[in-house]
């Protein structure tokens, strides 16, 4: 017997920032949504090579080269929805879209939780009809 499970996304986070992490937890985990914490961006790579993730949420305040991130992600999982979190300004957003970003939110924009929240409705409604559930075996397609 064939069970189509609820559309589901999950969500991976890179934020050291507690406050950040509850925030994004509250707003996106529930039974459709599932968040992975991770501190550092290589720890989120060593996750992606077990299982994939629909979104990636990157805490713009950490250090890094976020070009060379956003490359490594396209090359591993092209589809993947990029989100950088607390960018400092407009020209900063401008620089991450040109580097292949697809959504720069601003630090404290009013618009965060509807756009973290449309990117996961957008990651359900895509995951709906690639995934076959029978029993606890899950087959994406």
């Amino acid at each position: 017997m064939q069970r189509f499970r609820a559309a589901a996304a999950t969500v991976a986070l890179v934020s050291r920032d507690r406050s950040a992490i509850h925030d994004v937890d509250s707003i996106l985990a529930d039974d459709t949504t599932k968040v992975d914490v991770h501190a550092t961006f290589e720890s989120l790579v060593d996750s992606l090579a077990v299982s994939a993730a629909d979104i990636v949420i990157i805490d713009d305040r950490i250090e890094h080269d976020a070009l060379e991130q956003i490359r490594l992600l396209r090359r591993r999982q092209p589809l993947l929805h990029i989100v950088y979190m607390n960018v400092r300004d407009e020209w900063r957003s401008i620089e991450l879209l040109h580097w292949g970003a697809d959504d720069p939110i601003t630090l404290a924009s009013p618009i965060f939780v509807a756009r973290l929240q449309s990117a996961t409705r957008r990651a359900r409604t895509m995951n709906a009809g690639a995934r076959i559930a029978i029993g606890d075996i899950v087959f994406d397609r």
